[in-house]
């Protein structure tokens, strides 16, 4: 056999993926979502988007769709719940939250008291000390009601986190303990 050919025999068999999407088309959604899910959490609208501009059928993503959520290999509760934990340690407050939830299509009470539960107060003085310490200036205040605001924090908690001087992380008696 001369060198660079393959034999015949050598040639190995197709992989045997249940979700190749060979024989049906519902089986080639669902294998494509999985690898979308395999990286990170989708919700159910954000997978149909993908799902359609990929040029799937929308009734055969509807029933790959609801097979997915039997098998419980997607959940919009699921997805919430990482995008909130996700964005809250990013520093963004529960306005902003919601209106990603919300753009997901994905109801914000599926979180349950996740947000409830959040010390929003605390993270705004956090976030306001990391960004302008101490500062007695009113500009410097504005600035950080302003940056506090476009991440998502209630005018509320806003007004309470930059009422009393921002304490350093010297004076703090959570960071200086």
């Amino acid at each position: 056999m001369p060198v660079g050919s393959v034999s015949e025999d050598s040639e190995s068999p197709p992989a045997s993926d249940s979700y190749s999407g060979a024989d049906n088309p519902v089986d080639a959604v669902v294998g494509r979502a999985l690898n979308l899910l395999a990286r990170r959490e989708h919700s159910a609208h954000e997978l149909r988007t993908k799902l359609a501009a990929r040029g799937y059928v929308a009734a055969d993503i509807d029933v790959a769709l609801a097979r997915l959520k039997a098998k419980s290999l997607q959940s919009d509760t699921r997805f919430a719940q990482s995008l909130a934990r996700h964005r809250i340690e990013g520093g963004y407050g529960p306005r902003r939250i919601d209106s990603e939830l919300r753009m997901h299509h994905v109801d914000a009470s599926s979180l349950g008291d996740l947000l409830a539960d959040e010390d929003w107060l605390g993270r705004a003085r956090a976030i306001a000390r990391k960004r302008g310490g101490a500062s007695a200036d009113p500009a410097m205040r504005m600035r950080l009601a302003r940056l506090l605001e476009r991440r998502g924090f209630p005018s509320a908690i806003i007004g309470k986190a930059l009422k009393q001087p921002i304490a350093d992380s010297a004076s703090d008696p959570i960071e200086g303990a």
